[in-house]
């Protein structure tokens, strides 16, 4: 995970379903909602916090390094805007052919490589 929309107000319940996280999303996390809401469902280990990567960048090669791949262009990676909106998504170069291959999903683009600007952050979706 990497962030947290403004639609969440900090609240990261779920957070501990990923592997790695990023600190910018650390940093925004309102634990008292996160914890409020892990303690009603009694998931507690929905708002534990995974390894975190400094950086967008850092946080998706702590990823790819933990898959052990010897060969990252057929790591299979899906970007989500959020679990709220699952209209766009951007898809790793691997997983093209077999998307084009379904009738209810529509390409829209040329696949391209993951672009990090100088702070290490992806383009916004």
């Amino acid at each position: 995970m990497l962030d947290l929309t403004e639609e969440t107000h900090g609240n990261a319940n779920g957070i501990g379903l990923a592997d790695v996280t990023t600190r910018k999303l650390v940093d925004r996390i309102d634990f008292k909602a996160t914890y409020a809401n892990a303690l009603t469902t009694t998931f507690l280990n929905r708002a534990y916090v995974p390894v975190v990567g400094e950086t967008e960048r850092e946080a998706v090669e702590i990823a790819l390094e933990v898959l052990r791949a010897e060969h990252t262009e057929d790591t299979r990676v899906v970007r989500i805007k959020s679990t709220l909106d699952l209209e766009h998504l951007w898809v790793s170069r691997s997983m093209v052919a077999e998307l084009e291959e379904r009738e209810d999903i529509e390409i829209l683009g040329e696949p391209t490589e993951v672009v990090f600007d100088g702070q290490g952050c992806m383009p916004s979706m």
